[in-house]
C-alpha cells in the first residue's frame, strides 16, 4: 500500500487507494502491508514519514469509507493476532 518514495508505481496504491478498495473487498479485517520496510538514505529527514505514515492514513480513511472493517496495524516483521 506504498512504494519504495515519493513516487508510486501503477501497481502501489497509496494508503488512501487502499482504504477506497476495502468498499470493493469488503472484508472483516485488514492488515496494511508494504510500508515502513526499506529507509531511503537518499530521501532524508523526509523519508521518517514513509516508515510512519502510510499505515495510519490507512487507518484514518478507512474509518470514513468502511467503518466496519476492523484495521489490524504490526510493525514490520510484526504479527497481528486473528480470531476466528
Amino acid at each position: 500500500m506504498w512504494g519504495w518514495g515519493p513516487i508510486l508505481g501503477p501497481g502501489h496504491p497509496t494508503p488512501g487507494r487502499a482504504a477506497e478498495a476495502l468498499t470493493l473487498l469488503r472484508p472483516l479485517v485488514a492488515v496494511p502491508i508494504h510500508w515502513g520496510t526499506f529507509y531511503l538514505a537518499a530521501l532524508g529527514a523526509g523519508m521518517w514519514a514513509f516508515l510512519v505514515e502510510p499505515p495510519r492514513r490507512f487507518a484514518r480513511r478507512a474509518a470514513l469509507v468502511a467503518p466496519r472493517v476492523r484495521i489490524e496495524i504490526a510493525p514490520p516483521g510484526g504479527r497481528v493476532p486473528l480470531e476466528r
